[in-house]
């Protein structure tokens, strides 16, 4: 355990720890990142006072994020026993048994919460806007894990409602809205996913974006957006997009290798940025090539043997007749020469 010293001012006027004391201090520790010297401070008021309950349910977040779920949902739950009418108590039980996979009973406290919530409201209470639509956001998460995909369009619906500037829900609505089988709103919302993608140098480059417009004749850089997983499916479009005309250009996440599903034959060759390349065979079926990081230029090219071969046979003999009727000509050159002076 780190030990962090009491940086809280005390508040009578004593400088004798107390629970609280040490509570406020852990949170100006998290707040600063400190979650060692957080954790500490925590710790201590909680040996003062067992029933300190925000010192349970902080301390519960911060083993949380630490992925022990069981010793969260112990902290999370005694907080609630303590305080069964505070909301935001209720919420962080809600996420602790979340993370324990026990998605009914986390959508049951997240609901109290969201109960006692709007009961402050209508009474004219001061709700914390952006909090009441986190735990709308947390239920319809719980909604989608319990495989109800079509109960979380709602919750998420009523986050935005609430907080219209928050990408992260409007991003898990187009996950809903997949799930229950309504695309066209789906990829409408799921565009909100690029405000929290880590930066792609290409999206910064000021190169348009493809809107679906003709690619004939055009140049289209691909890039990874996401995980492995979704690079690997989308690069079966890869030759979908060179059959309409496009000169392809992929943009690799980490070195490896890019696969191509159409079976090899014997003729093709391929390079990378301009120079040959070694193909690799995928399966022992399909035809690849390795590439680093970062985006390239990888140009495919079919030459078929009988094709080689039947040209460099042609090549042959054009060259064998041209040879030969060069002979011919030379030497009925000469002859006519010859002719011509005997007669003068």
């Amino acid at each position: 355990m780190i030990e962090a010293p009491l940086i809280a001012p005390p508040q009578d006027g004593k400088f004798i720890p107390t629970a609280h004391r040490f509570y406020l201090s852990s949170k100006e520790y998290y707040e600063r990142g400190n979650i060692g010297g957080a954790e500490h401070c925590l710790v201590s008021a909680l040996r003062l006072d067992p029933n300190h309950h925000a010192a349970l349910t902080l301390l519960a977040c911060i083993v949380q994020d630490r992925r022990q779920f069981d010793a969260a949902l112990a902290l999370a739950q005694r907080a609630v026993n303590l305080e069964p009418q505070n909301p935001a108590y209720l919420g962080n039980l809600g996420n602790a048994l979340f993370r324990c996979d026990r998605y009914q009973e986390a959508a049951v406290a997240i609901m109290q919460a969201i109960g006692i919530a709007n009961e402050r409201k209508q009474a004219g209470e001061e709700v914390n806007q952006l909090g009441l639509a986190g735990l709308w956001h947390n239920l319809g998460l719980a909604r989608i894990a319990a495989g109800r995909p079509d109960h979380a369009v709602q919750c998420f619906r009523n986050g935005l409602a609430l907080a219209p500037e928050e990408s992260r829900i409007r991003r898990d609505l187009g996950i809903a809205l997949l799930g229950s089988g309504q695309f066209g709103e789906r990829l409408i919302a799921h565009e909100a996913r690029w405000d929290e993608l880590q930066k792609n140098p290409v999206w910064d480059s000021g190169i348009p974006r493809w809107e679906g417009e003709d690619l004939a004749g055009k140049t289209i850089i691909v890039h990874h957006e996401q995980g492995f997983g979704d690079t690997i499916q989308f690069c079966r479009f890869l030759p979908w997009l060179r059959e309409r005309g496009a000169h392809v250009i992929v943009d690799a996440a980490e070195d490896g290798v890019v696969v191509i599903t159409q079976q090899d034959a014997p003729g093709w060759d391929v390079t990378v940025d301009g120079l040959p390349a070694a193909k690799l065979r995928d399966l022992d079926m399909f035809r690849a090539v390795a590439v680093k990081r970062g985006h390239h230029e990888i140009f495919w090219r079919y030459r078929p043997r009988a094709l080689v071969a039947g040209v460099s046979i042609t090549l042959l003999a054009l060259l064998s007749s041209a040879i030969a009727w060069g002979k011919f000509f030379s030497r009925h050159s000469k002859r006519g020469g010859d002719s011509q002076l005997s007669e003068v």
